[in-house]
Formats: C-alpha cells, structure tokens, sequence
C-alpha cells in the first residue's frame, strides 16, 4: 500500500511539472540557451529549488504539527504571478532596445537564476503537496518521503520540459534568426500574460 502511495507521488510530482506557470518561467529561460544539456541543466536545478521549499516547508509543519489552511499558500501565486511578469518583460525588452541584452546574461551566464526560480514556485505549491502527503499518512518520516518522492517527480519532469521547450531555440533553428526572435517574442509574451493571470485570480481584491 506505501509502494502505491509513493509511485503516486512521483506521477504527480512530474505532472506537476507541467503546470503552466512552471512552463512560462522555463520557456523563458530555455530561450537563452544554445545547448540542449544546458537547458535541462536549468529543469533540474528548478526542480531542486522547488523540492527545497516544499521539503523544509513539509518538515516545519510535519515535525510541530501545525495546520494551515492551504489558503494561505495560495497567497504566494501572486508572487509566482510577479516573478513571471518580470521574467516575460526581461524576455521581451532586448528583443525591443539592444540597449537591454545585458539583462540576458542573468540567464545566459548562470544557472543560479533557474534554482531561484525553482525556490518561489515551490512556495506556492507547498500548501497542496504537503495537505496531499498529511492525507495518505499519519507517520511524518513516511510523509517526508512522500514529499521527496514527489520532488524527484517534478525534478524529472521538468528535466523533460526543458528538453522540450529548448528545441525551438536549439542549435538546428538558430540557422533561422528569425524564427528565433518570433519564439523569444513568444515566449515573453506567454510568460507575462500567465504571470497577470496569477496576480489577477490570487490577489485579495
């Protein structure tokens, strides 16, 4: 019964992966990168940086007993929605003023930027992952395990999008500059609009 609940967690950590705001940030960052490797470099580390929060956030209540409305979790979507709008117009600015290229090294140069990301999104996803793991067991060892199993799952899937998602701005279409800029434009553009969609459905109005 624990193998079921555990392979559970893993299918829906990788599904969760595929979530569209997990998706916009990395589209965002794949179209920085030239190398495929690179690019699913950044998946995993977003993935670590997600699995940290939920991880130390499911220790915290796990080991005090502590409740919380997953309300409260919800809060963070609008700073998910911010970190996307800001992410979507650093995509889209270079393409408008070269004076903004600069900006592309945070991405280019780095990986740091993708665990970062990794970190803010995993605070909005800890009140569900955490509540899902409390349901299937009472033991907080086995609740912690269920929590890591379902960071790995968004580890690997995410690995997978980010294969995925690099292939419009991989080495075979940059012999098509423009259809480049057009996926960046995309990209950015996509990134921004999830990121207002967020602020608007989560914002306490």
């Amino acid at each position: 019964m624990e193998s079921m609940g555990i392979l559970a967690m893993l299918a829906v950590g990788f599904i969760h992966a595929f979530e569209a705001d997990h998706l916009a940030a990395m589209s965002v960052m794949s179209s920085y990168r030239k190398d495929a490797l690179k690019a699913m470099k950044d998946g995993v580390l977003w993935g670590m940086g997600h699995t940290l929060t939920i991880f130390v956030a499911g220790m915290v209540l796990l080991s005090l007993k502590w409740t919380v409305d997953e309300e409260v979790f919800s809060r963070f979507e609008v700073l998910v929605g911010i970190m996307l709008v800001v992410m979507g117009l650093w995509r889209i600015l270079p393409l408008v003023d070269r004076r903004f290229d600069r900006w592309g090294k945070v991405f280019s140069h780095s990986h740091h930027m993708a665990f970062g990301v990794g970190i803010i999104h995993g605070l909005a996803g800890s009140g569900s992952v955490i509540i899902l793991a409390l349901s299937k067991v009472r033991d907080q060892w086995m609740g912690l395990l269920l929590i890591a199993v379902f960071g790995l799952g968004t580890i690997l899937g995410m690995l997978l999008a980010a294969g995925i998602l690099h292939i419009p701005f991989g080495r075979r279409f940059v012999r098509y500059p423009k259809t480049r800029v057009v996926m960046s434009w995309l990209s950015g553009i996509i990134c921004t609009l999830v990121g207002l969609m967020f602020i608007y459905e989560n914002i306490p109005w």
